[in-house]
């Protein structure tokens, strides 16, 4: 059988029409957005288990194909391929009590697009300063000719860094983790009360006693 892409022979025709299809641009598919995904996370754990926390959240990036960028004591920075970084985020989000989330996509499908346009013109532009350069017919002329050339290949180089950077971008995203200890709760000391020492009066006169005198006293003293 025939390789795609490589014609087995003349075709016979068999009568059906040999007109070739073609694609119209209603009917061409969109191509996929270029998206770089970020998710800053704020965790919430015990300060004794951040080593821990941090592990697990290096170990959950490599196992999906991701490296590590920054860690700290107490925060980390990991990358994952963007085709897993919806269960990365679910992973992380199990590693504690989450206090603060933000996800976000930025889209750079046009400044790629605008990029590859540009290389291409200035890649035709350098073509034909080079073809200049060989038909030079001084040597100010050549000098000439050599800057712009420099000039332009400069900027072709600054494009191709420019677009290689947005491809590893969209194909890592970034996942930055920071942790924030649990308030320690201290338990008030109780405070027990203590009553002053009950007054013994000894009263010279008897009906004074009866009066209930010494018991006015205690009270007043109470207060």
């Amino acid at each position: 059988p025939a390789q795609p892409g490589i014609a087995a022979g003349p075709a016979t025709n068999t009568g059906a029409s040999t007109t070739p299809a073609t694609t119209t641009p209603e009917s061409a598919p969109a191509a996929a957005p270029m998206l770089i995904y970020t998710a800053d996370f704020a965790l919430r754990v015990e300060r004794e288990r951040f080593g821990d926390v941090l592990d697990r959240v290096l170990a959950s990036a490599r196992e999906r194909g991701g490296y590590l960028v920054a860690r700290n004591d107490t925060s980390i920075q990991v990358r994952v391929p963007s085709s897993r970084f919806h269960e990365s985020v679910t992973a992380v989000e199990g590693s504690g009590e989450v206090l603060r989330r933000n996800v976000a996509a930025s889209d750079v499908s046009e400044e790629f697009h605008d990029a590859e346009v540009r290389l291409q013109n200035l890649r035709a532009v350098r073509q034909r300063l080079e073809e200049f350069l060989r038909r030079a017919g001084s040597m100010a002329e050549a000098l000439q000719v050599e800057h712009e050339l420099e000039r332009v290949t400069a900027e072709i180089d600054r494009l191709q860094g420019r677009m290689r950077f947005l491809a590893a971008r969209v194909a890592f995203s970034l996942i930055s983790v920071t942790l924030e200890p649990r308030p320690t709760v201290i338990a008030a000391p109780r405070t027990v009360e203590v009553m002053p020492p009950r007054r013994v009066l000894n009263l010279p006169v008897r009906w004074l006693h009866e009066l209930g005198l010494d018991r006015l006293l205690n009270l007043s003293g109470e207060d």
